[in-house]
């Protein structure tokens, strides 16, 4: 965020106002307006982290899935062959 950003200006705008409104002074008003934005700006940041970790583990979960899968047609491949050369071989 930036002060060039046209998001941060309008919500600290509005939070400031809120804050002109509820009687604080422009000065109170443009501390508690940075304060609201940073305590929103930590609750995204720890949502997008959480989402992330379960992003990581559903494509782990995923791959272990298709890693066991392949193992056991793997498994049935190589039995399978080895019933076939033993009926070949008595």
């Amino acid at each position: 965020m930036t002060l060039e950003d046209p998001n941060f200006v309008q919500r600290s705008l509005s939070y400031q106002n809120l804050f002109l409104s509820k009687g604080y002074t422009t000065e109170q008003a443009g501390a508690l307006s940075t304060m609201m934005i940073n305590k929103a700006a930590t609750i995204q940041a720890q949502l997008l982290t959480c989402k992330t970790i379960f992003i990581i583990g559903s494509l782990l979960t995923g791959f272990a899935i298709i890693v066991l899968f392949a193992f056991i047609v793997v498994n049935k491949i190589i039995a399978f062959r080895n019933q076939a050369q033993q009926r070949v071989v008595v």
